[in-house]
């Protein structure tokens, strides 16, 4: 089996989502934000702060679009 530079490459980047989604997922749990980080605590949080919670939700809806995150989380926050 021949191993081109295309061939190697792809294999580099599949390898680096996955080390990336790994890592993440380590950071999430190690820091307990699964918990902190509902539908509730996001309404709270936009309720009490309204300038700087619209700019927070509008970059964490953003950040989860380019990661593919599923968007139910804020859209549900939405429609709260």
């Amino acid at each position: 089996m021949s191993w081109s530079p295309t061939h190697l490459l792809r294999h580099a980047r599949l390898l680096a989502v996955v080390l990336f989604l790994v890592l993440s997922w380590a950071a999430v749990e190690a820091l307990g934000l699964r918990q902190q980080l509902n539908l509730m605590f996001l309404h709270d949080q936009l309720l009490m702060h309204p300038v700087s919670g619209v700019l927070v939700f509008i970059s964490l809806f953003v950040l989860g679009n380019l990661i593919h995150l599923p968007g139910l989380m804020f859209l549900g926050q939405l429609c709260w």
